[in-house]
C-alpha cells in the first residue's frame, strides 16, 4: 500500500517538473502553448528592466538541446535534477522551521529573547526584508544553530561511497565500495561534545561559536568537503527571513493552554527528519 502511494506521488511530482520543463521550452521556442503555464511561467526570465537572463532550468535544458562538456542530458534526468532542487530547498528549509517553532514554544524564555531582539531591530516596519535583518538578528542565528544540532533535516547526511582501498576509523575496517552514513544526529546529541546535549538552548553557541561550514565536525548540518550541502548559506537565508516574520507579527503559543512540555517531539523519517504529528499553534496577532 506505501509503495503504490509512493509512487502516485512520485508521479504527481514529476508531473509538475514536467510542466515547468514545457513552459520554459515554450518560452525559448516563443511559441504559443496552454494558458496555464503562459500564466504561470510567461515572465520567469525577465530580470531587472525587462532584460532575460538564464536560470538554472534554462541551462539545463541548453546542454539537453546542444550538449556540451562531454554531458548527456535527457529529459528524464532534467526533470529529476529539478525535483532534487525543489526537495532539497524547501523540504529541508520548512523542516526546519517547524522544528524551531516547536523548539521555541518549549522554551518560552527564549522565544521572548528572540522576538525581543526581532522587534528591536524591524521597529516600525511592515514587512520583514532581508535587507533589514542581514546580520543584525545575532540571538536568531544562535537559534538556528541550535535547531540545527538537535533536529538536522537530514539526520544521516547523503550516502557516501568509500573509494579507497584498506579505510580504517578508529578500529572498524571500511571495504572499497561500502555505503557510509555520517549519524550527524547522534553527533549533535552527544553529551561527549556537548554539555546539557538535549537541552535547546542557543546560547552555547554564542560561548563556543562552532563553524559549520563543515571545518568543524561537532557541527555539520550541511555535511562537509566539496560535496556538502552547495545551498547551505541560501537555506540558512530562508529560514532566517521566515523565523523572523513570524516572531516579528505574532506571538505564539499551544492551543487551549495546552502545557509546552507534553509536546510530542518525536521524529519520524522521509525525505527529511519531520515531527511525527503536525505541529498546532495559536498565533496573536501584534498589530490588530
Amino acid at each position: 500500500r506505501s509503495l503504490r502511494a509512493t509512487k502516485r506521488v512520485h508521479q504527481k511530482l514529476h508531473q509538475i517538473t514536467d510542466t515547468i520543463i514545457q513552459g520554459h521550452e515554450i518560452i525559448k521556442d516563443g511559441s504559443v502553448g496552454d494558458d496555464t503555464i503562459q500564466e504561470t511561467v510567461g515572465t520567469h526570465n525577465m530580470h531587472g528592466h525587462g532584460h532575460k537572463c538564464e536560470d538554472i532550468l534554462d541551462v539545463l535544458l541548453r546542454f539537453h538541446r546542444d550538449g556540451g562538456l562531454g554531458i548527456t542530458l535527457t529529459k528524464e534526468i532534467v526533470s529529476a535534477v529539478l525535483f532534487d532542487l525543489f526537495a532539497a530547498g524547501s523540504e529541508t528549509t520548512s523542516t526546519t522551521i517547524i522544528w524551531a517553532m516547536s523548539e521555541l514554544v518549549r522554551t518560552p524564555h527564549v522565544m521572548e529573547r528572540a522576538q525581543s531582539e526581532i522587534r528591536q531591530v524591524l521597529q516600525g516596519k511592515t514587512v520583514v526584508s532581508e535587507a533589514d535583518i542581514e546580520g543584525r538578528l545575532h540571538y536568531l542565528q544562535l537559534v538556528i544553530r541550535e535547531t540545527l544540532r538537535l533536529h538536522p533535516p537530514v539526520p544521516f547526511l547523503i550516502p557516501r561511497l568509500c573509494s579507497e582501498a584498506n579505510s580504517k576509523i578508529m578500529r572498524y575496517n571500511i571495504p572499497q565500495g561500502a555505503m557510509v552514513l555520517v549519524n550527524i544526529s547522534a553527533i549533535g546529541r552527544d553529551e561527549k561534545i556537548w554539555k546539557n546535549a538535549n537541552e535547546f538552548r542557543p546560547e552555547r553557541f554564542k560561548d563556543d561559536m562552532v563553524d559549520f561550514s563543515g571545518t568543524d565536525f561537532r557541527f555539520i548540518p550541511g555535511g562537509a568537503g566539496r560535496r556538502m550541502c552547495p545551498g547551505l548559506t541560501f537555506g540558512l537565508s530562508n529560514i532566517e527571513i521566515a523565523l523572523a516574520s513570524l516572531l516579528y507579527h505574532f506571538d505564539w503559543k499551544l492551543p487551549n493552554d495546552a502545557s509546552s512540555c507534553k509536546l510530542d517531539m518525536r521524529e519520524t523519517h522521509g525525505v527529511t527528519a519531520r515531527r511525527r504529528t503536525e505541529l498546532l499553534l495559536k498565533a496573536t496577532p501584534l498589530y490588530t
